[in-house]
């Protein structure tokens, strides 16, 4: 462990349903000044393997976005899925075979009655506006909507 830096809790209350639940989730590159997802090839494998685990059912994708740096994601998980475990896996997979290096661990939100989830959407896909990359987020090649 990292000192001076805690681990954060992903373990959800035995009472939490996550079937129906939306989950925001932030996953940073180790190095952010690197920008190793600013590459192409590297950002669209990401795309892939998070398409690849929507068609089979690990996830469902209601938005997902490759930044130089990070990815967010705002999921849904079949019932019984330990979100914490399956998003270990993926990051795990995709440095050994991209290879690059996460940070040790991820930002997750579980959206709660009170939030829009469309708002959050929106606020994931304006993130490359946000970041002077593009104008208009419909420009950033590195997008995921349920839509695809």
């Amino acid at each position: 462990m990292d000192v001076g830096r805690k681990s954060l809790p992903h373990e959800l209350p035995l009472w939490v349903d996550v079937h129906g639940a939306a989950f925001f989730i932030t996953c940073c590159a180790k190095d952010r000044a690197l920008s190793p997802f600013a590459c192409p090839k590297t950002a669209t494998g990401l795309l892939e393997s998070i398409r690849h685990r929507m068609q089979i059912r690990i996830w469902y994708v209601h938005a997902a976005i490759i930044m130089p740096d990070h990815v967010h994601l705002v999921l849904g998980f079949p019932p019984e899925t330990n979100v914490a475990k399956c998003i270990r896996d993926w990051k795990r997979w995709t440095a050994r075979v991209h290879g690059f290096d996460w940070q040790r661990d991820f930002f997750e939100h579980r959206l709660r009655h009170d939030e829009s989830l469309q708002e959050k959407i929106q606020y994931v896909l304006e993130n490359p506006v946000r970041a002077g990359l593009v104008e208009d987020w419909q420009d950033w090649p590195f997008t995921i909507l349920p839509e695809e």
